[in-house]
């Protein structure tokens, strides 16, 4: 139900703007992506619940495997 940030294809010309928005690539450093890539122009597509799911731990890691293993 949100924007996920780190799921996306830029354009490259967009993408050369939206930092050079930020003052090149050292005002990216340490920049969140929604800073960098939030004035941009976006299509939504949308994904099966759980497709683009973070995982930042081992139980996290369980699940998705368990999810994306074949079951008889």
């Amino acid at each position: 139900g949100h924007r996920e940030w780190l799921v996306s294809i830029v354009r490259t010309r967009a993408l050369a703007g939206a930092i050079d928005r930020l003052g090149g690539a050292g005002g990216c450093v340490d920049a969140s992506m929604r800073r960098l890539l939030g004035g941009l122009v976006w299509d939504t597509v949308p994904v099966p619940v759980g497709a683009a799911d973070d995982i930042d731990t081992w139980e996290d890691h369980a699940t998705w495997t368990h999810r994306s293993t074949p079951h008889e």
